[in-house]
């Protein structure tokens, strides 16, 4: 019966049962990864598009107060998010301003690949799978960079809708 398994269970367990079950449901959010565990969201909508949207947008239509600050605090990072899709973390203080929680927002972003790592090892960049970099040493934190691949820019095409390099043979 039910009510012999749930007698069973820890509080501990009974709680990340209920989470579970309601997170499944859509009531809120909540992520069992051990870094986003501390973390229940019961408002998702809420909490993680505004703040997403001032790293995922059209910056050519949007120039919103944070879009203006991050161009005059730091040009170079700047211009690599909004040309190269190249979001460097010392830019999120920034942008998110206006909210609170800026590492578990990050590594939400990075949980659903808003935000995928990138890793700097002998000069060159390379792509990483998991949001951890335990392995590899950053030397500095904010230096620290994403891809953002919701505002990468599709390759020119031509009249034919082909790609320009896929017509050079």
């Amino acid at each position: 019966s039910i009510n012999m398994t749930l007698k069973s269970l820890s509080l501990e367990e009974e709680v990340d049962m209920f989470l579970r079950h309601f997170s499944a449901l859509g009531f809120m959010m909540y992520c069992t990864e051990p870094h986003l565990r501390h973390l229940v969201i019961l408002r998702p909508v809420d909490f993680l598009i505004p703040p997403a949207t001032k790293v995922i947008c059209d910056f050519s239509l949007h120039a919103d107060d944070e879009h203006k600050r991050a161009k005059r605090a730091q040009p170079d990072a700047w211009n690599n998010l909004t040309t190269k899709a190249v979001l460097r973390r010392s830019l999120l203080p920034v942008l998110w301003q206006s909210f609170q929680h800026h590492h578990d927002l990050e590594n939400i972003m990075v949980k659903f690949s808003l935000l995928v790592p990138l890793i700097r090892s002998t000069g060159r960049t390379m792509q990483s799978g998991v949001a951890s970099t335990d392995s590899v040493h950053i030397q500095d934190e904010a230096e620290r960079e994403y891809l953002v691949p919701a505002i990468l820019l599709p390759k020119h095409r031509n009249d034919h809708g082909r790609n320009e390099r896929d017509h050079e043979h």
